[in-house]
């Protein structure tokens, strides 16, 4: 099953597909204005209902760690350049 949304924030449009990889990174002069989390909050809202896994990647020194880890995504492993992070849904199995 291959499942497809379009999350739609301000003007901008995420499209989240099971087995795809999506990029999203906020314009400087909005981070920190909680953009971000929102948009994560709602790909996670989405994976929770599911049931499906969430899997990021993020450089090692970039701040945004600390949000991701405050949602609920925990080390998964590394390369030289950026930490890979997991999200399980609370109805995982």
């Amino acid at each position: 099953m291959r499942v497809t949304k379009t999350l739609r924030f301000s003007s901008s449009a995420v499209r989240i597909r099971s087995g795809t990889c999506i990029s999203f990174k906020s314009p400087r002069n909005v981070r920190g204005a909680g953009i971000g989390e929102a948009v994560l909050r709602l790909v996670l809202a989405e994976a929770e209902e599911a049931n499906v896994a969430v899997s990021l990647s993020v450089m090692h020194h970039n701040p945004a760690r600390r949000l991701y880890e405050r949602l609920g995504f925990e080390y998964a492993g590394e390369t030289p350049s950026d930490v890979k992070l997991l999200w399980r849904p609370r109805t995982a199995m």
